[in-house]
This record gives C-alpha cells, sequence and structure tokens, in this order.
C-alpha cells in the first residue's frame, strides 16, 4: 500500500495539512523549522502510531490544540483504504481502520511497511547492536506471521529470568524459565537466520548497482551465543549470568556484523559511504520483502542531501526510482539530481507549518 493523501490537525506545527499524493516522489522543501519533518512525521506516525523524534506523544500536540488527529487514504492494486489516528493531551488515542477501530496499529504497520530514514540513521546502524537488531527484526517481522508472537514471549521469558538471576534463585528454581527461554530463542533465531540468508544475495545485488566501484562487503548473522545449542549455551553461563545478575547470552544479544578487507565497515568507511551503506540496506529489505510477500514499502527520508556528494546522491535517487513505489523526502532547497526522477515527482513548499503544492 501507498499514502494517496494525507490530513492533519493540531499535529506539531503543522497548519491543518491537506494534501493529495499521486507521484513517486514527493519533496518537502523548507528552512530548517518549517515543519517539513512533522510530516514525514505524521506520515510514521499514522503506520506505527508512535514518533521516530520523541517518546512523551503530548509533544506531538500543537501549543494551540488539546489534541491531534490525522487521515490518510491508501492505495494499492486490491482497492483503497482509509487509516485515522487521534489522540488527545488526556493520552487518549483512537485508531481506525477501514471503519474498525483498532487496540493496536501491528496490522496497520504490516499493510503499510514504513521505512525511515535521517541524517543519523548510518550512525544509529554503527552504534550499537540494538540498532542492527532492530533493523533485522523488522524485516523478520513483516515476513514471518509469528514472529512478533515469538519475541514477545521470550522478551517476558527473559526479565522473569533476568529478576531471578538478580534475586539469587537456585538452578532448579530457574530450570523452567531456562528451558522455555532456550525454546523461545531457537525459534526467534532460525527464523533470523533464514530471513538473513534470503536477504544477503538481495543486498549484494543492491550494492552492485548503487556502488559499483567499491567491493562488496560481507554481512555475518551473529546469533548471540556460542554453538549449536542455546539451552546447552545459557547452562554454561550460568556462573556468568549469576555474577552480571542478567542473561549473558541468547538472541537479545544477536548482531549484524558488516565487514570490508576483514575489518568492520563501521571503522572503515567515510561517513558518506556508511551512509549509503544505509541506503543499500534499506532499500534491499523492500526489494526483499516485495519478492517474498507482494507488499511494498514506502520510505520517509528527512534531509536527503545531508553528507551525500552530487554523484552519491544521484546514485541513491536512481536505486529508489528504480526499487521504491513511494517516497518522501525533505530538503532545504531543490538540488539539480532532483531533476532525475523527473516526470515521477511532485514538490511541496513548507513555509511556518504551511504546506503547498510547487
Amino acid at each position: 500500500m501507498y499514502f494517496t493523501s494525507l490530513k492533519a490537525d493540531g499535529f506539531r506545527n503543522l497548519k491543518s495539512v491537506d494534501l493529495s499524493f499521486s507521484e513517486q516522489f514527493m519533496f518537502f522543501l523548507g528552512e530548517n523549522g518549517s515543519g517539513k519533518t512533522s510530516v514525514l512525521e505524521a506520515l510514521y506516525f499514522l503506520s506505527h502510531a508512535k514518533s521516530f523524534r520523541v517518546s512523551n506523544l503530548k509533544k506531538l500536540i500543537s501549543n494551540s490544540a488539546d489534541e491531534f488527529s490525522l487521515f490518510s487514504c491508501l492505495g494499492s492494486d486490491a482497492g483503497t483504504s482509509k487509516i485515522g489516528v487521534s489522540r488527545s493531551s488526556s493520552g487518549r488515542q483512537k485508531i481506525k481502520y477501514n471503519g474498525d477501530v483498532l487496540s493496536g496499529i501491528a496490522s496497520v504497520s504490516k499493510d503499510v511497511p514504513v521505512q525511515f530514514l535521517d541524517t543519523d540513521a548510518h550512525r544509529c546502524f554503527a552504534d550499537a547492536p540494538s540498532n542492527r537488531r532492530k533493523f533485522l527484526d523488522w524485516g523478520v517481522f513483516h515476513v514471518e506471521h509469528s514472529y512478533s508472537r515469538s519475541w514477545q514471549s521470550y522478551q517476558k521469558v527473559l526479565r522473569q529470568r533476568n529478576a531471578m538471576l538478580k534475586f539469587g534463585s537456585s538452578e532448579d528454581e530457574m530450570s523452567a524459565w531456562t528451558s522455555q527461554l532456550a525454546e523461545l530463542g531457537d525459534i526467534i533465531t532460525e527464523n533470523r537466520s533464514v530471513y538473513v540468508d534470503g536477504f544477503i544475495d538481495v543486498f549484494n545485488s543492491v550494492w552492485v548497482e548503487l556502488m559499483p566501484s567499491m567491493e562488496l562487503p560481507q554481512i555475518e548473522f551473529s546469533k548471540g551465543w556460542v554453538g549449536d545449542n542455546l539451552l546447552g549455551s545459557l547452562l554454561s553461563c550460568s556462573d556468568q549470568d549469576r555474577r552480571f545478575g542478567y542473561t549473558t547470552c541468547g538472541p537479545h544479544r544477536c548482531d549484524l556484523k558488516i565487514f570490508t578487507d576483514g575489518a568492520e565497515v563501521f571503522d572503515y568507511y567515510s561517513q558518506g559511504q556508511q551512509k549509503a551503506l544505509t541506503y543499500a540496506l534499506k532499500v534491499a529489505q523492500g526489494i526483499y520483502l516485495k519478492k517474498l510477500t507482494g507488499r511494498e514499502v514506502v520510505y520517509l527520508i528527512d534531509d536527503l542531501p545531508a553528507e551525500l556528494d552530487n554523484i552519491r546522491l544521484s546514485a541513491v535517487l536512481e536505486l529508489l526510482a528504480n526499487h521504491a513505489s513511494q517516497v518522501f523526502i525533505t530538503a532545504i532547497e531543490k538540488k539539480d539530481s532532483f531533476d532525475f526522477v523527473g516526470q515521477g515527482s511532485a514538490c511541496f513548499d513548507v513555509t511556518d507549518g504551511f504546506v503547498k503544492s510547487i
């Protein structure tokens, strides 16, 4: 699915937005603080019921309003859908999808897969294994229906086991939780491993398309423990777990490691090369999702030109033009490279919260 419209009232600094989208690329141009990132945030909220900028959702409500409301029509080969979300300053939230009131956003997230990238996306990817796990889990969530339940159950059991470790419980007292953790962990790791095996081939093709003159990076899936058997690893790490007071091995410690010339790319690549790598990973994930499910990713990209020279910027736009069905991009000003997408684009001016087509 893709967004064909956006209505926003009381959201951030936006002034009663009412927009229609019919092109592959939508460019939102304006100075910093004008509200262009808020347009992306509104679209993201419609598919996630959360913000990519703040955890306190009261901050999303404009100073002159008691609540915000967002609405969009969604298009697909199967027809049109409608999604609306509202949230009040008291915390009351309502999600309505095709006339049905939902208790959560998971079904919408499945139907409308959205990827957000900002100027820090490559840094977040480089900084911590947890960010690379989020990237991996996003992909597995969208292709394996039972994955979300397995991961939520694993987290619940992990919290219980960690609490018992801190309390000093005996091995016998923890045995049931340890066995359950191992069983769920094996399922999660199998889902992840199968996903990565297929994803690597797609990424390799995308990298050659985007960066043909650079050596192909190697992706390695680290499952989060040593050995073939998670239960055995948990038992062998028992003394270490007790010293630290938490579970030190398992899929919650997994990582995606990326190497070039035997070194991790984030210690070797320039900022521009890291950003190109991040785009290659995200676009490959979209291609792989479409291959497995037929669903296409909508890309929300904040300040695309940052840290990309004109040659690399053009290469990223060409990659998106070849493989993405819909892309929303913000920038301070129009770049010559934007002309590459030609007839498949629309531009909007964003000034002091007002958004208009140009």
